[in-house]
């Protein structure tokens, strides 16, 4: 497993890529949705959270690549109040060796949730 934070992502070519694809299928999820609208008269309120996804194969990998990151996002009604907005920053990102190593750490974010968090847990976003 090894982790990138935001700066070495920006300044690796191919991570930086990678960080372009994250962010063009990127979805808001809908438990952060809810929790920043609840909380939206909070000035600068942010909600932090991990996605885990698969990268299918191809011609230039055989085996899938298994990632999580780390995001924040924010809910922005400041430009216009009939359109709400909730731009994200990712924060890192992290390359699994295999699935197994994927998917153990995945599994212990799940249950290390708490009891609010519990019915969402990790996200897994599909990148196909």
């Amino acid at each position: 497993m090894e982790r990138y934070t935001r700066a070495e992502v920006k300044s690796d070519e191919v991570l930086n890529m990678l960080l372009q694809f994250i962010l063009s299928k990127h979805i808001t999820p809908m438990h952060t949705v809810k929790n920043l609208m609840d909380l939206r008269h909070v000035p600068d309120i942010c909600e932090e959270t991990v996605m885990f996804a698969e990268l299918p194969a191809d011609e230039v990998h055989p085996e899938p690549v298994y990632i999580s990151y780390e995001f924040s996002t924010w809910v922005d009604t400041t430009s216009d109040p009939n359109q709400i907005k909730f731009p994200t920053r990712v924060d890192a990102i992290t390359l699994y060796e295999h699935f197994v190593e994927y998917e153990t750490t995945r599994v212990k974010q799940l249950s290390n949730a708490s009891r609010e968090d519990s019915n969402s847990g990790p996200d897994v976003l599909n990148l196909n």
